[in-house]
């Protein structure tokens, strides 16, 4: 097969149209022989055919070879019309097959009269045979053979060479689908690689985003970034520049951070490379920081900067990148990398590595914003300590003067006065009161912004803590002529864990209010179990043991006073606020106190709200989660050996607040109670007979007409009084007197006195004011306690010496800590009441020098000091003294100290 005919494609022609068709030559039957030899060539086509996927040449080479010797012919071609389309026409052999699209036979090119004789004449040939190659249904080549003299085929030769066209078409094909599927491979190892190196650079910006996240610097985040991506991509070294601002323009400089190799050539490539600078669009670095997108260099030989710095191109570098470091649209740096490799990325994979920056930039803004928080914390932190600075030397300050006029208003009140003075006297006590609130609610409210008040947690009774609350509302209540009761559900528990004092201070600021704004009718406090605790409290989530310890507790203060109306209800727990400003002027108040309780409430994991008609009255809301307290024994707990179980109680109170509370604490010790509504309806019982064993009565008149029918012996009676007590006269036909507020251990002892017919004119009535119990301390205490008082007021020096003479004590003073060693060392003293602030030496220096020099044989140390924020005691206990009281002191805060110290010295 020659080369001019796989150009030309081109053959010779037959019998021109209308001819009679040659006839075919008649050889003999093949021999033997010919026979092998054409299954030998058959079967050779067969073998190249199935190798033609690895070289179709060879097997078309193949049939074309097997064709001319089988078919003894002199010369044999294959045209492919579609690398060489043909001329269509019977001037040719291959126009001819192209044009009638079958085989065709020429037995003598001359004789053929639409032959191109002259065609013939010049290439010598004279019978032509040519088998057109069919794919699909259409000619797509032709198999040819040549004979110089004019000698036809025979119609077996003809089969045989249609039977090689076949096969030479099914060699073409299997060629061409395995080419497709090598294309189609490498497309999709290609693809592959593609993606796997898209899944590479996924990971790099996954690992780089991680270490992001942990990074507390931007110098960290960079030294990651630079090891994975040189890592990941094969390029040699790494390199980071920051926008410095120093001078007139920001400029580009080395972080000296790098992933770099250590022999000498790379050395001094970074040596060189940290020398340089680059302004926004200068050098490559420079470029990349102005256009803010990757830049590519595919021959950093070109550049002279790179050039510059490997001169004898000892590292073998051939490519670099250059990506922008960006956050919030604000460029700040460049990493640069170089290759020994001149591939370049995709531009997808270059478009992912380019998010590198942006993740170094979010480190780079968290970096800056954190150390403006730190600033903003510093900041924040020194003006709360500038603020309980100023808070503890505001709350010394006004407790030293206040200590002075309450204590001495309170001697004063021990002092024999006219009625007018008394009136005097009580009023400074009242109004010294009263400014004391107000500091206390500043100072809270102060300590809560700063977020400087912690609750304390301790086991404490909760019916007491109530009733304490009441008792000292009391005869604020009595003056305004209201009813203040209390109501604890019988499944509330008795004992809990946490902070009594700020639980108190909740319940004594809601009874304040409702007092304040009642003028007519009841203030009612009541207490019971919350019922849905999860609901009430969502942060509770655990079950078991330690949940069923825990108890949602839910108070409500409800009154009958002037309501609130309802488009002002918004203004009730903020700060500085109250309904309005007529009310603050008629009321007065800071309106801190809803305020405070709301913020302890919360602090106590729990929330307060109100309801509210205006005219009608309002119920303030309060709830807390506390801890049932371990073990706890109730305060009152009836012991059936008294016989109090099973007694019949008969109850009379007007109010049907103190009815309810009256029944309910009876019966929790198994009395059988039954409430009056009216006089008449407890007399006619009486009167008819019906068994009582005792009776509770709010009035004297109806005890007087009950002993007509019932004696002392066979009903014993109680008295319920207002708050200041029973009045001349009133005790008569009564076993004992109770005074409203109903306290539990009251009315306990007073039943159990009466059941068991003690002394009935033992009345349960206020403790004795501080004035009375004064004047019976004795003068001379016999354990003759030596006492000295460190205070540098004279007023309070004063003050305090007053009060110990009171009780009956002398004391003598220091009024710095430098006396106070002094009077230690020269004298032998039981007690020192220590006051922290002195001149010259504080008084918690004394203390410790005091435990220095003495060790056991001390005097025992009282602190007496106007400190009474958070942490003080504890700096006092710390410091060496045993007991602490805060300024304003009272008398019987003195007494009580006094008696721990003589428990002390029992204990010892």
């Amino acid at each position: 097969m020659e080369d001019k005919d796989h150009s030309t494609g081109k053959g010779w022609s037959g019998s021109g149209a209308g001819a009679p068709a040659p006839s075919v030559g008649h050889e003999p039957e093949l021999t033997l022989g010919e026979a092998l030899e054409q299954q030998a060539s058959t079967s050779e086509i067969l073998k190249a055919i199935s190798r033609s996927v690895a070289s179709l040449p060879e097997v078309l080479k193949t049939v074309v070879t097997s064709a001319i010797r089988l078919c003894r012919a002199d010369q044999g071609f294959i045209a492919r019309f579609d690398l060489y389309p043909p001329q269509p026409g019977r001037g040719s052999l291959v126009g001819r097959v192209a044009l009638e699209q079958r085989t065709i036979h020429i037995p003598d090119a001359l004789a053929d009269p639409d032959f191109d004789h002259e065609a013939a004449r010049l290439s010598g040939f004279r019978s032509l045979l040519a088998v057109p190659i069919f794919r699909a249904g259409s000619p797509f080549g032709a198999l040819q053979l040549w004979r110089h003299d004019p000698r036809p085929f025979t119609a077996h030769q003809i089969h045989l060479l249609e039977t090689f066209a076949d096969q030479a078409m099914i060699a073409i094909e299997n060629s061409r689908l395995f080419e497709e599927l090598q294309s189609r491979n490498q497309q999709i190892e290609a693809e592959v690689e593609r993606i796997e190196s898209l899944l590479r650079t996924a990971e790099l910006l996954r690992e780089v985003t991680a270490a992001a996240n942990q990074a507390t610097s931007v110098e960290d985040v960079l030294n990651i970034a630079l090891e994975k991506v040189c890592e990941t991509s094969d390029w040699s070294i790494g390199h980071a520049y920051l926008l410095a601002q120093g001078g007139s323009s920001p400029e580009l400089a080395s972080a000296r951070i790098w992933h770099i190799e250590a022999d000498a050539a790379a050395l001094q490539f970074r040596r060189r490379s940290e020398q340089l600078r680059f302004l926004p669009g200068t050098g490559l670095p420079g470029r990349a920081l102005l256009e803010r997108s990757p830049v590519w260099m595919a021959d950093i030989e070109t550049d002279p900067d790179c050039l510059g710095r490997d001169p004898d191109r000892l590292l073998g570098l051939r490519t670099g990148l250059w990506l922008p470091i960006h956050t919030r649209g604000e460029a700040i740096g460049v990493l640069e990398f170089f290759s020994r490799n001149t591939g370049k990325p995709a531009d997808e994979v270059l478009r992912m590595i380019a998010d590198i920056g942006t993740q170094i930039g979010w480190v780079a803004e968290r970096v800056r914003a954190g150390k403006g928080l730190e600033t903003a914390r510093d900041l924040a932190e020194s003006a709360n300590q500038a603020k309980s600075a100023f808070l503890a030397s505001m709350s010394h300050e006004i407790r030293t003067p206040m200590n002075a006029v309450i204590g001495m208003t309170e001697l004063l009140l021990g002092t024999d006065l006219t009625d007018e003075q008394k009136g005097f006297a009580l009023t400074i006590a009242q109004s010294g009161e009263s400014l004391l609130v107000i500091i206390e609610d500043i100072l809270d409210f102060s300590k809560i912004e700063a977020g400087k008040l912690e609750l304390e947690k301790r086991e404490f009774n909760l019916r007491e803590c109530l009733e304490s609350a009441c008792q000292i509302l009391g005869g604020r209540a009595e003056e305004k002529g209201i009813e203040l009761a209390c109501v604890v559900d019988p499944e509330t528990p008795e004992g809990i864990a946490g902070d009594e004092v700020r639980l108190r201070q909740i319940i004594i600021n809601l009874l304040g209010n409702a007092i304040k704004f009642t003028h007519v009718g009841e203030v009612v406090l009541s207490v019971s179990p919350s019922i849905r605790l999860h609901h009430d409290f969502p942060a509770v989530t655990e079950e078991g043991e330690d949940a069923r310890r825990l108890c949602g507790l839910h108070f409500t203060v409800r009154d009958t006073g002037i309501g609130i109306p309802e488009d002002r209800m918004g203004r009730l727990f903020q700060s500085f606020s109250q309904v309005d400003q007529s009310t603050t002027r008629r009321y007065g108040g800071t309106g801190l106190g809803l305020a405070i309780s709301n913020r302890l409430a919360g602090l106590m994991g729990g929330r307060m709200w109100a309801e509210s008609t205006e005219g009608v009255g309002s119920t303030f809301h309060c709830l807390i989660l506390a801890e049932i307290a371990a073990g706890h024994t109730d305060m009152v707990q009836a012991d059936p050996n008294t016989g109090m179980n099973g007694k019949r109680l008969l109850i009379f109170d007007g109010n049907a607040s103190n009815r309810m509370a009256l029944t309910l604490q009876a019966e929790s010790w198994g009395m059988l109670a039954r409430t009056a509504r009216s006089s008449a309806e407890a007399l006619e019982w009486v009167r008819r007979g019906d068994p009582f064993d005792v009776g509770v009565l709010d009035g004297a008149d109806l005890a007087l007409q009950i002993r007509r029918y019932r004696d002392e012996t066979s009903l014993p009676l109680i008295l319920l009084t207002a708050f200041s007590g029973a009045k001349d006269g009133e005790l008569e036909h009564f076993a004992s007197c109770l005074s409203k507020p109903i306290r539990a251990s009251q009315l306990y002892n007073a039943l159990l006195t009466a059941l068991l017919h003690g002394d009935v004119r033992t009345a349960l009535n206020p403790a004795p004011t501080d004035a009375a119990v004064s004047a019976a301390e004795p003068k001379n205490p016999p354990d003759g306690l030596r006492i000295l008082l460190a205070e540098d007021n004279a007023v309070n020096q004063q003050l305090a010496l007053r009060m110990l003479e009171k009780i009956g004590y002398a004391a003598d003073v220091a009024d710095s800590g430098l006396k106070v060693l002094e009077s230690v060392r020269r004298s032998r003293y039981d007690v020192v009441f220590m006051d922290v602030h002195m001149p010259e030496m504080d008084g918690l220096e004394a203390s410790r020098q005091i435990h220095q020099e003495f060790g056991g044989s001390r005097p025992y140390i009282i602190a007496m000091t106007a400190n009474a924020m958070k942490g003080d005691r504890e700096l006092c206990i710390a410091a060496g003294m045993d007991d602490y009281l805060s300024k304003p002191v009272r008398l019987d805060e003195i007494r009580g100290a006094l008696e721990r110290y003589r428990e002390f010295v029992t204990s010892k």
